[in-house]
């Protein structure tokens, strides 16, 4: 919550809505792995981009120093 903050405070809300729509896709394929039966390219989809914004995190506070 406090990056976000910081993040908005900074005036860069195109990272904001990158974070929000790929935490809203995450949340949703990992919500429905129960009673879905996907493929396993998609299962791969999904940890990519789980590591995908891990990295892109990382990169992002890397460069505002």
């Amino acid at each position: 919550v406090a990056f976000s903050a910081w993040l908005i405070l900074g005036g860069n809300y195109e990272f904001v809505v990158y974070l929000v729509t790929l935490l809203l896709l995450i949340f949703l394929v990992g919500r429905s792995l129960r009673s879905a039966e996907y493929p396993p390219a998609m299962l791969w989809a999904h940890r990519g981009a789980v590591i995908a914004l891990i990295l892109s995190f990382i990169a992002h506070v890397i460069t505002r120093i």
